[in-house]
């Protein structure tokens, strides 16, 4: 059973109060946080009237008291959250697996995580907090596929899950969702394309913006139209689009005109252009809205 959190208002004031309701719209745990996060690994961080914050579990019980600053989550049994001291890493039992110390601290990703203690330097540390690589960077990137973007000296490269580098400093950026289907998105002289794990760019750097690859595909933006490369970088969707989200259990969706619908691998419309924003299918449902009640935001991400 998962639990999602809910807010209401509290009476004649402006203050939200949050609670958490199950998938039925069952509400399992009354409103009474001033804060709280959604569920992780388990658990979801909450916050009291005190400012201080604790975790419950999925039977709404507070399985880790109040004793922390902020909200946060559990990745990979640990847990980045504040204390009098500064930020560390929690365990599932509320322990200290890393004591606090950092001014931030990243969630874990394939047993790394990025901290820094100055707001202006990161390092890479292990599980068990010791130092991985000699470097400092100037801004970080999760650990995927076994290697991290970081910025250093104003250039973007790659560092291993040993923090050595192994694809130099050379680009403009980098995209946070990187090697999807083996490619990672760069830009070089203001122009975006894909690179392979060596560096080398497999798709070359056309594009005015673009998006990560999702089943096989990837929206590209050229002469301020939205099309769709595949994994070649074959042309497999013309652009066209004024904008374009990602693949999503077959279907994208596609701004024209001013309105938003959903296309097909191919580009044709499954959904006609109706809606002035739009969201992705998720577990087999489409979120979309028409008319002025818009939502806080739209399937491509922005």
């Amino acid at each position: 059973m998962m639990l999602y959190p809910i807010s209401k208002f509290v009476r004649d004031s402006v203050d939200l109060i949050v609670g958490y309701i199950d998938a039925s719209g069952t509400v399992k745990v009354e409103p009474r946080f001033a804060g709280g996060g959604h569920f992780f690994e388990g658990k979801a961080s909450v916050v009291d009237y005190n400012g201080k914050s604790g975790f419950l579990d999925l039977a709404g019980t507070l399985a880790i008291p109040s004793l922390f600053l902020g909200v946060s989550e559990f990745h990979e049994g640990v847990c980045s959250i504040g204390a009098d001291r500064g930020v560390g890493y929690i365990d599932h039992s509320g322990k200290w697996r890393i004591p606090p110390g950092f001014l931030i601290a990243m969630p874990f990703s394939e047993g790394r995580a990025f901290v820094s203690g100055d707001g202006e330097t990161f390092r890479m540390i292990g599980a068990n907090g010791m130092n991985l690589g000699s470097d400092c960077f100037e801004r970080v990137r999760a650990l995927r596929a076994g290697l991290a973007p970081v910025m250093k000296g104003g250039r973007w490269g790659f560092i291993d899950c040993n923090g050595i580098t192994t694809i130099p400093f050379t680009f403009d950026d980098i995209q946070a969702q990187h090697f999807k289907f083996g490619l990672a998105a760069a830009k070089v002289n203001g122009k975006w394309g894909f690179i392979d794990r060596t560096g080398w760019f497999a798709i070359k750097p056309y594009f005015e913006d673009v998006r990560p690859f999702a089943e096989g595909l990837a929206p590209v933006k050229f002469d301020g139209k939205w099309g769709m490369l595949d994994i070649g970088g074959g042309v497999r969707i013309s652009p066209k689009w004024d904008e374009l989200g990602q693949f999503v259990n077959g279907l994208a969706a596609a701004r024209i005109n001013g309105k938003f619908g959903y296309i097909d691998p191919v580009g044709d419309w499954a959904i006609h252009p109706l809606y002035d924003k739009a969201k992705h299918f998720s577990a087999n449902w489409l979120w979309f809205i028409r008319g002025p009640y818009l939502p806080t935001s739209d399937v491509t991400g922005n």
